[in-house]
């Protein structure tokens, strides 16, 4: 059995559900003809060309395993784990196998192995209800994918957090509403235009109840922060030790170098250092591509003594890259006719600053798919000149800090000088390196969408910080030579 990824950032989970009239021309609305009631289980494997999974199956009168792998060409009957030993009892529990060559959309679930669909997961008369959960990064390029191919009849998303902030009662339902209030306001605008007299007539509290609410909630919400990325001054927070050439040991081969640099330059030099890089996981030959942030610490006499740091997760980038490749062909393929013409998929090469358009984006762009210029230059002379900087911003931030993004900006259609507002969200994509070569995303015209559709149309892929990987801290001891882990890093490393 594959083991259950754990994270040690936000998740995210998103339910969709497709009607059994949606489902008529599609694989899965074959298999109602054969199949009651289906329901997910679980992985038995996973890998980049085939899934395998557990599910339990109630078959309508007269039908068998036999008949859905013999009729349903993208699903192959491996193993049937329990079948029904008598009359009444119903439910088979089967082994199956979906190939990701048969089928696209396969594909992307295989690439994105950090995402995961859940027990809750269910296939029956009424139709497909399907939840999936994991790092928003990978959630969501399955998630464009799918919707890019068969529009959903519902769609809902949610962030799974490590910590509930009402649930723990770490603030009260009244000190939320205050905090609320005042962000309303405008109390955390910057510059701050609001002195604290001018919020509590606003909110029409004392100026001592006001502060004391800000003040509980501000102070909870920092602990959390530190809590989720570690104490970096201090060692409560470290889970286990290392010895430290031990963990030299496991960087790539071709990273060592660049590693060891970077590292004695900023001992050299006291000043803080940021490296990416491949490290063998814990107890496997598995290499994982994380950035690491860290910094040289010196006793009284400027000796050193000690390296602390952070090391972030960077996996979901490479994740992203095969799954945005398989979700430019499944745009690509879609007809003069769909209604899914409101969505696009691009591709921008770095090295060749070369654009690359789903024909249904060259439409929402106002541009021939046959004649499209897909350079650099073209796309921002389509863009508004008051949204120029903050796009090219955007982009270069993206490069430098290999962070997944989203930005609304307009554009004036060269077919008819419309102006339209489009939403892009992407992810860079790196190499094995982890150097940036490419950015790949997902974009929408949203023109027509009213405040609160916008809203509905953003959980895609949430805020910048569920955009973000995992973090964990670290700290080398030079003395010892060993290395102290949190349990965030451990997560990451695979332990």
């Amino acid at each position: 059995m594959t083991p259950c990824h754990v994270w040690g950032g936000p998740v995210r989970e998103v339910q969709l559900f497709w009607s059994r009239t949606t489902l008529e021309n599609t694989p899965m609305g074959e298999l109602l003809n054969y199949i009651e009631h289906a329901q997910f289980l679980g992985y038995s494997e996973r890998s980049s060309d085939h899934i395998d999974i557990l599910t339990k199956v109630v078959f309508k009168d007269g039908f068998s395993p036999d008949d859905v792998s013999a009729n349903i060409g993208i699903i192959e009957l491996i193993e049937v784990l329990t079948a029904p030993q008598s009359t009444w009892a119903k439910e088979w529990v089967l082994q199956v196998r979906f190939n990701a060559a048969a089928n696209d959309l396969i594909s992307v679930h295989a690439s994105a192995r950090s995402s995961s669909v859940t027990p809750e997961s269910t296939l029956d008369q009424g139709g497909l209800n399907y939840i999936i959960r994991g790092p928003p990064q990978s959630v969501g390029m399955v998630v464009s994918a799918l919707r890019i191919t068969l529009k959903p009849d519902r769609f809902s998303a949610s962030s799974v957090e490590a910590h509930s902030i009402l649930a723990n009662r770490l603030v009260s339902p009244q000190q939320l509403r205050v905090v609320k209030s005042a962000w309303d306001a405008g109390w955390y605008q910057i510059p701050r235009s609001l002195k604290m007299a001018d919020l509590a007539r606003e909110i029409n509290l004392s100026r001592s109840t006001v502060s004391e609410h800000l003040n509980r909630v501000e102070t909870e919400l920092v602990r959390l922060l530190l809590d989720s990325v570690g104490d970096l001054s201090s060692m409560e927070n470290m889970q286990e030790t290392y010895p430290l050439d031990y963990m030299w040991s496991n960087i790539h081969p071709d990273d060592f170098e660049i590693v060891r640099k970077k590292t004695d330059e900023g001992i050299a030099n006291k000043e803080k250092t940021r490296v990416v890089f491949r490290v063998k996981r814990l107890n496997s030959d598995e290499y994982r591509l994380v950035r690491t942030t860290q910094k040289p610490n010196y006793d009284d006499e400027g000796n050193y003594i000690s390296m602390t740091g952070m090391i972030e997760d960077l996996e979901g980038h490479r994740d992203a890259a095969e799954v945005m490749k398989l979700s430019m062909k499944l745009a690509n393929e879609q007809t003069e006719t769909d209604i899914y013409h409101l969505y696009g998929v691009w591709s921008w090469d770095i090295k060749e600053d070369r654009l690359d358009w789903s024909d249904s984006l060259c439409k929402i762009m106002g541009v021939d798919p046959v004649f499209y210029n897909g350079d650099g230059k073209h796309f921002y002379e389509l863009i508004a000149p008051k949204f120029l900087e903050p796009v090219k911003l955007k982009k270069n931030e993206a490069l430098q800090n290999l962070e997944s993004f989203e930005m609304e900006f307009e554009i004036i259609r060269p077919d008819n000088d419309e102006t339209r507002v489009i939403r892009a969200i992407g992810s860079v994509v790196s190499d094995d390196a982890g150097a940036a070569k490419s950015l790949m995303g997902m974009a929408s015209d949203v023109t027509t969408l009213s405040a609160a559709e916008r809203i509905f149309e953003h959980t895609l892929m949430g805020d910048q910080k569920q955009l973000s990987g995992a973090f964990g801290a670290y700290a080398v001891n030079a003395v010892s030579r060993t290395i102290d882990l949190s349990s965030e890093a451990k997560r990451i490393l695979g332990n």
